[in-house]
């Protein structure tokens, strides 16, 4: 018997040992080749985000740059530097520099276009940009090829604008591309005027007792400010918004809105993107005119011809009746006594323009005959637009006294506006170096007060509904 220690074959361990390695070896070549393919992957991945990223940027850079020349045009309003200086180029935008002080943009494809047949308009291609617009007379406007500059990496942009003859409308299509990635912007300019709700430069105030409302009842108020001053927007006990509250640029909206006991919004309370314009009132060129005497043992003054009128004082009780279209222009302070009355006959309109301070004391006020009481949400929104309260720079203080209900609205853009009114407020109040409603009554928000052809206080927004992105 043999006892001694056993003998390993070499040979045979050899042969154990090799396809274990090779077998580890593959193993890990897999791995490997699968951290590269996902490291491949990641970085492909993380090149179609960033073109993306890049081409929405350019995109972006490209509307800003559409709607700075669609501003531009309506500024100048000039129609013969659209005629075609020699057929082939047009002369609009040969001065024309964008603010980042690149090169003037050459006229690279202004032409007129006009209804023809089927087609909707000459010059750029296929309508599909613009389909708001199709079958409009006026002008298109495509631009070069722009780099956007400082990006990670290479990218351009072009846009297209469209316009009417009148420049009331401005269809914008605005597209970005970074490697094999695009964004296409689409926008739709239109002037639109400030009739929102409440809207004021430096803040509002609501006491105790003030109600709100819309009309219709399913409308959205929004107050707005451009304020960022601490508790700037007070809303007293018990006073609810219905809907919401915007504050300035920058701002704590939790600081600038004081919310008292009971106090809120059903909606949100928020901080603008940028601060709310308030177009300054220019007041039309009217032929003087003097105040008409009354009629014998009547106290009823009868104003039926637009003109730019003398500031007045009326005595208690007092009645200025506005019959037909009116538009007035007071040079000077109009204060309506005890009393006293403007009363605006059915069927009749007026357009106010103060240039100093308004103020009706206590039992007058603006009676609009348009108005029935219980009609229709249509026969109150159509009331409420046939009378308009501006005030010119000049205005300082707008201070209503109403003892019944007005109808209406007011923009002040550099005045105090006051409301204590007993009974109810239709309308919208806009403006203002602060809003104070101590009402009584119920302030209602009258949605659709804003008319396409007033372009008095009108400035080129973005018409809702028409931004789309692809």
């Amino acid at each position: 018997m043999n006892n001694g220690p056993k003998q390993f074959n070499k040979k045979r361990l050899k042969g154990i040992i090799m396809p274990f390695v090779v077998l580890v070896m593959g193993v890990m070549l897999v791995l490997g080749m699968g951290m590269l393919r996902s490291a491949l992957s990641a970085r492909i991945i993380a090149n179609i985000y960033t073109s993306r990223a890049m081409a929405t940027m350019a995109a972006d850079s490209a509307l800003d740059l559409a709607m700075s020349m669609s501003y531009h045009i309506r500024d100048t309003r000039d129609t013969d530097l659209l005629e075609d200086d020699d057929g082939t180029t047009a002369g609009l935008f040969d001065n024309y520099r964008p603010g980042w002080g690149e090169p003037s943009v050459a006229a690279a494809g202004i032409t007129g276009f006009l209804q023809i047949s089927n087609a909707a308009w000459l010059g750029i291609g296929v309508p599909e940009p613009f389909p708001m617009l199709e079958g409009v007379q006026g002008w298109t406007y495509s631009s070069d090829t722009f780099t956007l500059r400082n990006s990670s990496k290479p990218a351009s942009y072009s846009f297209q604008i469209k316009t009417d003859k009148n420049f009331t409308q401005f269809e914008l299509a605005a597209s970005g591309r970074c490697a094999n990635e695009t964004k296409d912007i689409h926008a739709l300019l239109v002037p639109r005027g400030p009739w929102f709700g409440i809207g004021t430069k430096n803040g509002f105030i609501l006491h105790v007792h003030t109600s709100l409302g819309t009309v219709p009842s399913n409308a959205k108020m929004v107050m707005a400010t451009n304020s960022i001053v601490k508790n700037s927007v007070e809303l007293k006990n018990g006073v609810v918004v219905p809907g919401d509250i915007v504050v300035g640029p920058g701002a704590n909206p939790d600081e600038v809105v004081s919310l008292k006991h009971g106090a809120g919004v059903t909606g949100t309370i928020s901080t603008n993107y940028e601060k709310i314009e308030f177009p300054d009132v220019v007041a039309p060129v009217l032929p003087n005119r003097s105040w008409p005497k009354t009629k014998g043992n009547s106290n009823e003054i009868v104003i039926d011809s637009s003109g730019a009128y003398p500031g007045i004082k009326t005595k208690n009780s007092d009645v200025i009746r506005i019959e037909g279209d009116v538009e007035m222009v007071i040079d000077g302070d109009f204060s309506l006594g005890n009393g006293s009355e403007v009363r605006i006959s059915n069927g009749s309109s007026l357009r106010l323009y103060c240039t100093s301070k308004f103020e009706a004391k206590n039992g007058s006020g603006i009676i609009n005959e348009n108005y029935s009481s219980g009609g229709s949400d249509e026969s109150i929104v159509n009331a409420a637009k046939s009378f308009k309260l501006f005030g010119t720079p000049s205005c300082s203080i707008v201070n209503l006294k109403n003892s019944s209900e007005l109808v209406g609205s007011v923009y002040a853009p550099d005045a105090l506006l006051l409301l204590h009114n007993s009974a109810d407020f239709y309308g919208a109040l806009l403006g203002g170096l602060m809003v104070d409603i101590r009402n009584s009554g119920t302030f209602y928000y009258v949605d659709g007060l804003y008319e396409p052809d007033d372009e008095s206080v009108a400035s080129l927004k973005l018409k809702p509904g028409t931004w789309w992105e692809r």
